[in-house]
């Protein structure tokens, strides 16, 4: 039989009201009587009710967080991120895959609210921008993370893509290939689409034809998404080609595809991914990639959304800089084709 706070009570030899100001913590209790209730819940093995405790004090003390696949090792870390710091601050973390459907990420934000849970945090959200104007118009309760919203008055915390876009055509253009390729990610993706923009704009600056590789099988870009564009691309494409993938799962499978098709990395195609992940510096050759502090973005944005808990703050937009990191995958740049690392900026 489960035991109840009117058996720690009676075990204790206190009233109700006592037990549940130890159990909320509350100052006005002496320190004999609160050691003699930690006793008996001790004792009794008793659990308190987080639901009533909820209902008292209209909090849940829970959190829900939707991203888009949860084997992708960027969105570990930023989980992590996350995790870290509502941990420290007593929160507990309910997470939601959505296998980058739109459809599954509207149903998980319905699911967590019937839950009713405190927060929100949305990693990379695929919903389009009039469904997210419709979900939130009345719900600011609610951070996101690789979208900007704050026209949605939704505070974001996005990475530089322009910048990242353009400085892996400056990357891949030292190389001197015949054209530049980019392996697209998701369209749904708003850092897909910012990318590509900027990518395709420096190369056409740098009279460099473009290519881009796009599928309905890129929904989930997965290192077999990477070996399929790649596939794709090889097919046709004049030798030498720079090659920017969309993250760095996509660029490890683009480059098993380059080497089953026994070309040279990074004389014959040179490969920059996106993401920092540790498999970009294990491959062979290993991968020049543009490191996102993934972890910190986590802590940040889960920072952010429990002093939202505490004020009213204005929604803002946290820009995240990334770091290139050049590895064997492309030919050596000089140091001055190198913009070094930019500052967080913030837009309110």
């Amino acid at each position: 039989m489960r035991v109840t706070i009117n058996d720690v009570a009676r075990h204790a030899g206190v009233s109700v009201r006592t037990v549940s100001r130890v159990l909320n913590n509350h100052p006005n209790v002496s320190r004999f009587t609160r050691e003699r209730v930690l006793q008996a819940i001790e004792e009794l093995n008793f659990v308190p009710n987080a639901l009533a405790r909820g209902l008292a004090t209209q909090q849940s003390r829970t959190l829900g967080v939707i991203i888009p696949d949860v084997a992708n090792p960027y969105f570990a870390e930023v989980l992590r991120g996350i995790e870290d710091v509502a941990a420290k601050a007593g929160y507990h973390i309910f997470v939601c895959n959505t296998d980058e459907d739109p459809d599954k990420e509207e149903h998980s934000i319905k699911l967590f609210r019937q839950r009713q849970v405190d927060g929100l945090i949305l990693v990379s959200p695929r919903l389009s921008n009039e469904t997210a104007a419709r979900i939130f118009r009345d719900d600011r309760r609610v951070i996101v993370v690789n979208r900007s919203w704050i026209h949605l008055g939704i505070t974001s915390f996005v990475t530089n893509n322009r910048e990242i876009g353009r400085q892996a055509a400056d990357i891949l253009a030292a190389g001197k290939p015949s054209c530049l390729a980019y392996l697209s990610g998701p369209v749904t993706s708003e850092s897909n689409e910012l990318r590509w923009q900027s990518f395709s704009k420096r190369a056409s600056e740098l009279q460099l034809e473009t290519i881009k590789i796009t599928s309905s099988l890129h929904r989930v870009p997965t290192v077999n998404k990477g070996r399929e564009a790649m596939d794709q691309l090889l097919a046709g494409v004049t030798l030498p080609v720079g090659v920017f993938c969309f993250n760095d799962l996509m660029a490890v499978g683009a480059l098993d595809s380059i080497a089953k098709h026994g070309l040279r990395v990074p004389d014959d195609v040179s490969i920059v991914g996106v993401d920092g992940i540790e498999m970009a510096a294990r491959v062979y050759p290993s991968l020049t990639t543009f490191v996102i502090p993934k972890i910190h973005i986590g802590n940040a944005a889960m920072q952010c959304l429990l002093d939202m808990f505490q004020e009213d703050l204005q929604p803002k937009e946290v820009v995240i800089p990334s770091v290139p990191v050049q590895r064997d995958s492309t030919s050596k740049a000089k140091s001055d084709e190198w913009s070094g690392m930019p500052t967080t900026s913030i837009r309110r």
